[in-house]
């Protein structure tokens, strides 16, 4: 079961093209649905079997995200900005989510507390600009 719809995307998407298509739609879906999952896996039971409120507006904007970047990358730079800025916000509350920040009406998987990692201060030993030893 996805955690968002065609219809939600393009009830916020007004002006898409006419040859995007719903199964184009759910692809996106499908792809922010996983990153939700992979985010969430580890504290909550995935997929939801209910789907809460703030994961399926979640879902839409990664959706939306994902589209846009496929239809619109580097074409229209401002969309760009506002998209990018659509995915952080995404990612930041499903961070939040994953710490115990937000609560989402769903209890987390037992035994599971959020937790942290003792080494977020440190310097990364592999960067993107440095991914060797």
């Amino acid at each position: 079961m996805a955690y968002t719809s065609p219809s939600n995307v393009r009830e916020i998407m007004r002006k898409l093209p006419t040859s995007i298509t719903d199964q184009d739609l759910e692809y996106h879906i499908t792809k922010a649905d996983a990153v939700i999952d992979s985010k969430l896996g580890g504290v909550f039971a995935v997929p939801f079997t209910s789907t809460p409120a703030l994961i399926q507006h979640i879902s839409t904007d990664l959706a939306i995200f994902f589209l846009a970047e496929s239809l619109y990358s580097s074409n229209q730079p401002n969309l760009d900005e506002y998209q990018k800025t659509r995915y952080d916000r995404s990612m930041e509350m499903l961070n939040q989510i994953a710490i115990g920040d937000l609560y989402i009406g769903v209890d987390p998987l037992s035994g599971q507390e959020a937790g942290f990692a003792s080494t977020n201060d440190e310097e990364p030993i592999f960067t993107l600009e440095e991914p060797w030893w």
